[in-house]
């Protein structure tokens, strides 16, 4: 009969497009692939100081270097390890200021001898302070929210956040992209504008949050810590290490993508 011939199409063409759809939705919804969002963030390379324990007469600090900034939080990383006081333990600096500074000059290891050089630091700041004439009135950046293994973080100030969005925005590689060869270092070696200087990845531990080794072309010095290493248009670490004995322009990286974690936690 017409009416049942009719009624087999219908049941047909309905079980045609049950299948086609099932195939699409299992293609959809079924595949293993995870594909996330690239994470951008200003790179800096740039010196900082926190002051850490303020005084009538000579305020205490120490100087490193900005890795990377989010505009979307404000929040920023830094340095790629703790900041630590003489008997190793992490200092508070929760709360504390983070100051605009320079570098004035660079102290270089002699040839032979241990790794000891070191960037000199110039913290900016306006003479006199109105309510101490003899505090110095600093320009302040930002906030340290916390201190831990993998780096210095904190969230910066308006003004900061301004003055940062001319810097070149960069993607946070995932570790597992990270390869042995040729990379560069952005820091600052004189003034607040950083360089570039060519690094070569000699290997890695992507089980070690500071697992990167890498060698420079120029030494590896303190203050340096914290300045970002760029391979494949991609930021894959930052300098954490420069204690490598009688070799000066070898040292170790954290990896980025830590970083980055440890700043949004």
């Amino acid at each position: 009969m017409k009416i049942k011939n009719d009624f087999k199409k219908c049941l047909l063409k309905f079980f045609a497009v049950f299948l086609l759809l099932g195939s699409f939705f299992n293609n959809v919804y079924s595949t293993n692939e995870v594909i996330e969002d690239e994470k951008q963030v200003t790179i800096l390379g740039v010196p900082f100081a926190v002051c850490y324990e303020e005084k009538i007469f000579g305020d205490k600090f120490f100087g490193g270097t900005f890795t990377f900034f989010d505009e979307e939080t404000k929040q920023f990383a830094s340095l790629a390890h703790s900041a630590s006081d003489s008997a190793g333990n992490y200092m508070d600096l929760a709360n504390k200021k983070v100051l605009e500074a320079e570098v004035k000059g660079v102290k270089r290891t002699s040839d032979g001898k241990l790794n000891l050089g070191y960037l000199v630091f110039k913290i900016s700041y306006k003479f006199p302070n109105p309510l101490n004439p003899f505090k110095k009135n600093y320009s302040v950046m930002g906030e340290v929210l916390k201190n831990n293994d993998c780096g210095v973080y904190g969230r910066l100030n308006k003004k900061s956040n301004e003055k940062f969005k001319s810097f070149s925005k960069m993607s946070i590689a995932n570790r597992e992209e990270v390869e042995i060869g040729d990379a560069q270092l952005l820091t600052t070696l004189e003034g607040k504008t950083p360089k570039k200087i060519k690094v070569k990845i000699l290997g890695f531990d992507k089980n070690n949050e500071h697992g990167i080794h890498f060698e420079s072309e120029d030494e590896i010095l303190q203050g340096q810590s914290g300045s970002p290493i760029v391979q494949n248009k991609k930021i894959v670490g930052a300098i954490c290490s420069n204690t490598i004995d009688k070799r000066p322009k070898e040292g170790f990286a954290t990896f980025a993508d830590v970083m980055y974690e440890e700043m949004l936690k």
